[in-house]
């Protein structure tokens, strides 16, 4: 594994340095926080580099907020936490395996392809060695249909107009999984529209679909912007279909829009999604995966008030929500201690 060395010389703080003391920066560097003219003693720490994603993204941030917390644990941890930014869950999953990172964040489904082998990570084969700490929050899938449309579940998408996103995307995947998931092929839809996720709002408010899907971290602002715009309301995707497809698809899981999320939206939107998660190796001491996720766990509420999204964490979730890669021994053990098996 890679192991930096971060190294605070001997040396007088400035007024205009003191200005930052305190302060912990997302990439993991920190400023001693003492009185002008003190002295910072000589302090060498191995570093504990963390995967997240593009610099503004959600990934980034998160992994920035968890750096934070873990930072302030470094006695106990014994490393420094530094974020190395990326371009995702597949830059990640190289990462990891070339030993250029420590823990990283992925996506649930971006996981369960690369500890196969499958998909995207077809030619660089299973990644085995991958271990499991914890879950994050969701990214749910929302189905935005007209109000005129008759739609009050999956299967009525039959004989409907569906946005199904552009070839390759995201956004398609996941709206091929509806399809999937209520058994229905694109010849039992009235037309397969390929329209782009920011301008399919404009085209369902002008009637020219009757259902689209809205993936991503809620709330979020195209949608709103959707709503405010039309007659358009939110449906749930249940039933039978939907728990069979949940049982056998470890990548998925289920997740709810809780009422009022969106202005207008009286009720709670059941469905399903992604999970971001935290990932890292076998070769992860037991000791310091059991540290990272209890910090973690123990620091929730301050991780919320830094990043909002980390606040829909469930708890009691985050040992198994989306983890397809085994649990780290650390991991497990922490978890047995809070009850969770």
């Amino acid at each position: 594994m890679r192991k930096g060395i971060v190294t605070l010389g001997k040396a007088l703080l400035s007024p205009a340095v003191m200005a930052l003391a305190g302060m912990v920066a997302f990439t993991g560097v920190a400023f001693a926080e003492e009185e002008p003219e003190a002295v910072v003693e000589q302090v060498t720490l191995p570093l504990l580099v963390v995967g997240g994603g593009e610099v503004g993204g959600y990934f980034y941030s998160e992994a920035g907020a968890i750096c934070r917390i873990l930072n302030k644990n470094r006695d106990v941890l014994g490393k420094r936490c530094l974020v190395e930014p990326s371009s995702g869950t597949a830059a990640n999953v190289v990462g990891l395996r070339e030993g250029n990172l420590d823990l990283a964040l992925m996506q649930s489904r971006g996981q369960a392809y690369a500890l196969k082998g499958e998909d995207a990570f077809k030619e660089l084969g299973p990644f085995e060695e991958m271990r499991s700490l914890f879950s994050l929050h969701g990214e749910a899938v929302v189905m935005a249909v007209r109000k005129d449309s008759d739609i009050k579940d999956g299967t009525d998408l039959k004989g409907k107009k569906v946005n199904l996103g552009r070839p390759d995307s995201f956004q398609r995947s996941m709206a091929e999984s509806v399809l999937a998931t209520y058994n229905l092929q694109h010849g039992d839809l009235e037309a397969v529209l390929e329209i782009e996720l920011s301008q399919q709002g404009q085209a369902l408010c002008e009637g020219r679909m009757d259902a689209a899907f809205f993936t991503a971290v809620h709330p979020a602002a195209g949608l709103q912007e959707t709503l405010n715009q039309c007659e358009v309301e939110l449906v749930s995707l249940t039933g039978k279909p939907m728990e069979a497809m949940l049982s056998n698809q470890a990548q998925f899981s289920a997740l709810t829009i809780p009422a009022e999320t969106y202005q207008g939206q009286t009720e709670d939107v059941v469905t399903f999604g992604t999970v971001a998660t935290v990932v890292a190796t076998e070769d992860m001491p037991e000791d310091e995966a059991y540290t990272i996720v209890k910090s973690v766990w123990e620091n929730l509420d301050a991780l919320a008030d830094m990043v909002p999204v980390l606040g829909t964490i469930h708890r009691d979730r985050m040992h198994r929500a989306g983890l397809t890669a085994p649990l780290h021994p650390g991991a497990e053990k922490f978890f047995k201690e809070v009850g969770l098996k």
